[in-house]
């Protein structure tokens, strides 16, 4: 960073005085100063031309260019990106050495850092075809169906490079290309905050800290919450335990989705004593994880945050509902992509896949032989209902043939998808439903179903579908709808774009929330990183927080 601002000291004389590079001295110089991975890039912007950066009449190029190479915004990790080289060909000039050679060197270098900054903003530094091996592997070895549709974004093309260097329009271009433009932005200065964090001393673990009470450690619990901004700092950082600290706890627990109380017990100060490098780790990696999304959703969409477990519904670009959700247990993700909710369907029957009558059905069937008709499910071979012979059911369940029976619940309270699903067909068999089991919700890492999401306000968020998409039916027929009891399918005159992410950073309001890696997602990109890759993945077996399987559920 200090060579590069005793760069921009330079300019204000070099800029000035260096004449621009030609044509005939570019070409020499990409053949014998470019790196080979670039070198085909830098010539395409060149085509036959004299220097983009040099000369008196490229001089605000020269500076923009070098001002982006160390802006945070578009370079947030410092990478080098030929700065040393740059400056020290700088000051051979500005000393005089003036020769062609030279400044067709510095201009060459120049391109190529330009279209190295654009590579890492598009692109990043996170090896995708890696992350996506290591989700096979996880299925593989342990069973895992880890799906993420990773789509990575190419390179700008020439042409666009070429024209914001002749335009002049180096910022404006580059802040173009970042993805999520406004969250990619506050990502970014949480950084850079989190860079400037203080070295505090560690909380010693110990009794439970409560209101009305004095201890030590709390001088340092003080201080520290005043950084992640839960604590006043105007307030004093003694000892004692005021209904102040009392706030902050709780305000550090909700941003950390921890269990609601302004005590302190171990498991608070396991998190108070995250680390600084843990936290930037953190959001380093969501930071790459956005360049696989676009520049900004639609101004009506769904977004889904998986480790959040959070369901949001936006019109014309603001927050018009908001609910919890299940999601798919640790080793049955929810898979990652996005589609168009198009259709509705009340009183839903709910056809079992093949792969759960495998892993769940005929488990739960050996055990309790009536659980078909305790829980209102049908067997069907050949488009009749029939009794199944449930011997001759159970040698499929490790085998790979098609199955002799079609296994449907009807349309109860006891239904698994409870009285209203939400459509997005795809290839996943996944959608958004209700449930018929609600006290889940009232866990703080809901991983419990087998990929689909379930909605804790599935009415609600019907209602503002009909509101906002348009349907076939009004709010006030879905009532005689429910009463019948009869599948109804509702289609939506306006598909609505949906979109299922995993963020464990976010801004909301003026409060950073960190959330739990429940799929270890994080630590996969990680480790695929430049500077710290591995090649293979494994979910360890002891993991932060235990989330056993509901037994007598197969959803």
């Amino acid at each position: 960073m200090k060579r590069v601002l005793t760069l921009a000291i330079l300019l204000s004389s070099l800029v000035f005085a260096m004449p621009q590079a030609q044509s005939a001295q570019i070409q020499s110089a990409i053949d014998k100063y470019v790196t080979k991975q670039y070198k085909s890039s830098v010539k395409s912007l060149y085509n036959g031309q004299s220097g983009l950066w040099t000369g008196d009449t490229n001089k605000a190029k020269f500076a923009q260019l070098l001002d982006a190479l160390s802006n945070p915004l578009f370079n947030y990790n410092f990478i080098s990106f030929n700065q040393d080289k740059i400056i020290d060909l700088a000051y051979d000039i500005d000393n005089g050495n003036t020769s062609p050679a030279r400044v067709a060197r510095i201009d060459v270098m120049l391109t190529q850092s330009y279209i190295q900054l654009i590579r890492f903003i598009r692109v990043g530094s996170t090896d995708w075809a890696l992350v996506k091996r290591k989700l096979r592997g996880l299925k593989a070895a342990q069973d895992v169906r880890a799906t993420w549709e990773i789509h990575t974004k190419s390179m700008p093309s020439a042409k666009s490079i070429l024209n914001s260097i002749q335009q002049n329009h180096i910022k404006t271009y580059l802040s173009s290309l970042l993805p999520m433009s406004s969250e990619y932005k506050r990502l970014v200065k949480i950084l850079q905050k989190y860079r400037s964090m203080p070295k505090f001393r560690k909380i010693a673990y110990g009794k439970i800290l409560k209101p009305h009470r004095t201890d030590d450690r709390i001088r340092t619990i003080k201080k520290l919450l005043q950084f992640t901004g839960d604590f006043p700092k105007s307030r004093s950082t003694g000892t004692g335990y005021g209904s102040d600290l009392g706030k902050a706890i709780s305000s550090f627990k909700e941003r950390f989705n921890l269990a609601k109380g302004n005590y302190i017990d171990n498991k608070t100060i396991n998190y108070l004593n995250t680390s600084k490098s843990d936290y930037i780790k953190k959001i380093l990696v969501n930071l790459e994880m956005l360049r696989l999304l676009p520049r900004a959703y639609e101004s009506s969409h769904v977004e889904i945050n998986i480790p959040e477990f959070k369901l949001r519904y936006y019109q014309n670009y603001k927050l018009a509902f908001t609910s919890d959700i299940i999601l798919g247990r640790i080793d049955r993700p929810t898979p990652i992509f996005s589609d168009k909710i198009k259709y509705m369907v009340l009183n839903p029957t709910w056809s079992i896949t093949n792969n759960l009558v495998r892993r769940d059905l005929i488990p739960m069937l050996r055990k309790h032989p009536s659980y078909l008709k305790e829980h209102n499910i049908k067997a069907y071979a050949g488009g009749k209902s029939v009794t199944p012979n449930l011997q001759k059911l159970f040698k499929y369940e490790h085998s790979k043939s098609g199955l002799p029976y079609r296994f449907v619940q009807g349309p109860s309270k006891m239904n698994a998808l409870g009285k209203v699903k939400f459509m997005f067909p795809n290839k996943y068999s996944v959608y958004l439903h209700d449930t018929n089991n609600k006290s889940l919700f009232n866990h703080r890492y809901r991983v419990y179903s087998s990929g689909c999401m379930r909605v804790k306000k599935p009415f609600e968020f019907m209602d503002e579908l009909i509101d906002h998409a348009g349907a076939n039916i009004t709010k006030s027929r879905t009532k005689s709808i429910f009463a019948k009891n009869k599948p109804t399918t509702v289609h939506l005159k306006r598909p609505v774009p949906m979109h299922i992410v995993y963020q464990t950073v976010k801004r909301e309001g003026k409060k950073t929330y960190f959330m739990y890696d429940v799929y270890m997602y994080d630590q996969i990109v990680w480790e695929s990183m430049n500077g710290h890759k591995k090649s293979s993945f494994r979910v360890p077996k002891q993991r932060l927080t235990k989330i056993e399987r509901i037994g007598s559920r197969i959803r």
